[in-house]
């Protein structure tokens, strides 16, 4: 391959730029403004809302299992190119800065070695892009020959509900083909931008990583002076730091990029706010008490406490209770199984409360340790990074209000608009529901307040782990910063020593912490991950096999994708806890401890020492609550899922 005159690392992403100005996703000034600007409205209408609506609408409507289980693939890739295209429309400023950040690196190949090894990059890149588009060739000339083998049935290749009636006429037919094929068109542009791009960039990032150790080994080898060493070593030091910026840019891609003129005092006002991370459990103490959990209550306690046992006796026992003694005891199949689905669900809900309401007093030791951490948030890097906490947080209760809302939403809207008089759930009552309208209305009413009350508990219950992880994960992280700042601030060394002291007492407050809410969260979430895997595999037999009307079949829809919903972020910021403290070691020794003294030298190997300890998060002792815990879910639940077809 011919060697390139100029290194210049931002051509690998030329045809990415092209893909994307294509697609009408660059907002940079391009030839034509108006004109590329109504373009990009037609095409982003298109390919963001119009396809992938369509085809969510023709799998809602589908008429059968068939139907049903052809469309599923199409309109799971339709709705995952629109999310991914959406977020890389919002971060294509972050793109340009990593192609900055690469051509300052590009601006240190001199040598003919590293220009022969830049060179080689090409292969690596050209090899992923023409496998992609090798990819996207096939997998378009597959779908081309299926049109063809439709056009003799006059049919689309695939469901989708069109604005017009597509049948009425040959122009209106050969119009529904010629959109079909250009959404598919762009759905697989989109696909080959989207995706080669990371591929393409972390192979010019390792490459150039291997570029810089090339030159750090020729460090005092190539016969110059020590100080031109001194500043290659500098330079190599700064090309390090660059090659770790690009990691940083990849982590603003996953959060909330502020461009609006607001941002300033929007940020300004969230630092203003007074760090307080126990004003994220309010919901939690209200809810403990709401539901009946709190008995440590003083105001009004003669009222509460028969109030807290009604509710108990009522909801607690009562409702799980009066769902499992219909079990199988129904007319169908389908209701048996809704029945076993919902029973399953409210016993782990009650029992998981029953847990946590015996484990009040640690959830106060918790946030007195949480208090202590809170005191010691105060430089403004600091203030800045608990304001993302608090937005994170806050992301985390959005999710599960979102799940709990539509599903709660979905349910009653299946109920309301059944054709037969029945009731929410299937379920026994002491009394015939059936015998009067009386009768009717009170079960449905119990039924009705009582899911209400259960749903607000599981709230309770999932919310708990997540918010205090991300806390706790936050805090770890500002400890990693003020350790280390230490010895930059130019105080004198004996207030270092003093502030290492606070830190390493912030470190014990932080494994404090995570042991406190391993003791908390540990069964209650071993009961969460069986539940879920349960009844991801119930929602989908459910939804495939024994649903007939649409309102039933959008609730268990809504049901099944709530469930993963329901583990994910604890799983998350479970494996975000073994991250970070395992970091910790490492940022103790980013501060300036060369210039300290012997016992701050000695004080900090015995933070190091500490933060060595493995630090790992269990479910009832035995299951990891990690990423891989969650996709492990999953899979038991597809594999009890099969089990079941095949028995079928």
């Amino acid at each position: 391959m011919k060697r390139p005159s100029v290194v210049d690392s931002r051509q690998f992403f030329r045809t990415h730029w092209r893909m994307w100005l294509l697609l009408g996703c660059v907002r940079e000034p391009v030839r034509y403004q108006l004109l590329y600007r109504l373009y990009r409205s037609v095409v982003n209408a298109l390919i963001i809302l119009f396809y992938p609506g369509t085809v969510l609408i023709a799998l809602y409507n589908s008429g059968n299992v068939n139907d049903l289980l052809q469309t599923l693939p199409i309109c799971a890739a339709a709705l995952a190119c629109s999310a991914k295209y959406i977020s890389y429309y919002r971060r294509l400023n972050l793109v340009r800065q990593v192609e900055q950040i690469f051509n300052a690196l590009d601006e240190q190949i001199v040598l003919e070695e590293d220009r022969a090894f830049f060179a080689g990059i090409h292969r690596g890149t050209n090899l992923i892009l023409n496998t992609l588009r090798g990819i996207c060739v096939f997998l378009f000339a597959i779908t081309v020959m299926a049109f063809a083998d439709s056009l003799e049935n006059r049919d689309l290749g695939f469901a989708m509900e069109l604005p017009f009636d597509w049948r009425a006429s040959t122009a209106a037919y050969v119009g529904a083909v010629a959109l079909e094929l250009l959404l598919l068109a762009c759905d697989l542009v989109q696909s080959l931008a989207n995706d080669s791009f990371p591929a393409v960039a972390l192979c010019v990032l390792t490459n150039h990583t291997r570029l810089l150790g090339a030159r750090l080994s020729r460090i005092g080898h190539t016969g110059k002076d020590a100080q031109a060493n001194i500043r290659e070593l500098q330079q190599c030091i700064i090309d390090h730091q660059r090659l770790y910026s690009y990691y940083k840019y990849e982590r603003k891609r996953l959060k909330i990029v502020l461009t609006s003129s607001c941002v300033p005092l929007t940020s300004e006002l969230a630092m203003s706010q007074p760090v307080n991370s126990n004003a994220f459990f309010k919901i939690h103490w209200l809810g403990f008490r709401i539901c009946g959990g709190d008995l440590t209550v003083c105001k009004y306690r003669l009222v509460y406490l028969p109030y807290a046992l009604m509710v108990t006796a009522l909801v607690t026992f009562c409702y799980p209770l009066h769902l499992a003694l219909a079990l199988f005891r129904n007319g169908s199949l389908a209701g048996n199984i809704k029945n076993l689905a919902v029973c399953v669900t409210c016993i782990a809900c009650s029992l998981k409360f029953l847990i946590y309401t015996r484990k009040l007093r640690i959830m106060r030791e918790i946030e007195q340790t949480f208090a202590e951490l809170d005191a010691r948030v105060s430089s403004e890097e600091e203030l800045k990074y608990f304001a993302l906490m608090r937005t994170s947080v806050r992301n985390v209760v959005a999710v599960f209000v979102c799940a709990y809302a539509a599903v709660g939403v979905t349910a009653e809207l299946a109920f309301l608009l059944s054709k037969e008089r029945s009731l929410l759930y299937p379920a026994w009552f002491p009394f015939d529901w059936r015998a009067s309208t009386r009768n009717f209305y009170v079960a449905n009413v119990y039924q009705i307040v009582g899911i209400c009350y259960q749903i607000f508990q599981n709230f309770i219950d999932d919310t708990f782990p997540p918010i205090t992880c991300c806390l706790l994960s936050g805090h770890i992280k500002l400890l990693g910063i003020r350790v280390s700042r230490i010895g930059y601030d130019g105080v004198h060394l004996a207030d270092n020593e003093r502030e290492l002291v606070r830190c390493i007492k912030d470190q014990k407050n932080l494994y404090k912490l995570f042991d406190l809410l391993q003791e908390v969260m540990s069964w209650p979430m071993f009961i969460q991950f069986t539940v879920t895997a349960f009844n991801i595999c119930v929602a989908m037999v459910v939804m495939l096999f024994y649903v007939d009307t649409p309102f039933e079949r959008l609730y268990y829809l809504v049901y099944f994708i709530s469930m993963p919903l329901q583990i994910f972020p604890i799983c998350y910021y479970g494996s975000s806890l073994q991250f970070l403290f395992g970091q910790l070691q490492y940022e103790v020794f980013r501060c300036n401890w060369p210039d300290q003294t012997r016992h701050f030298k000695k004080q900090m190997i015995l933070f190091t020492e500490r933060a060595l300890k493995t630090t790992t998060a269990l479910a009832g002792g035995m299951v990891k609550i990690h990423l891989d815990t969650f996709f492990a879910t999953v899979k038991g639940a597809y594999s009890l899922f099969a089990v079941i077809m095949k028995v079928k």
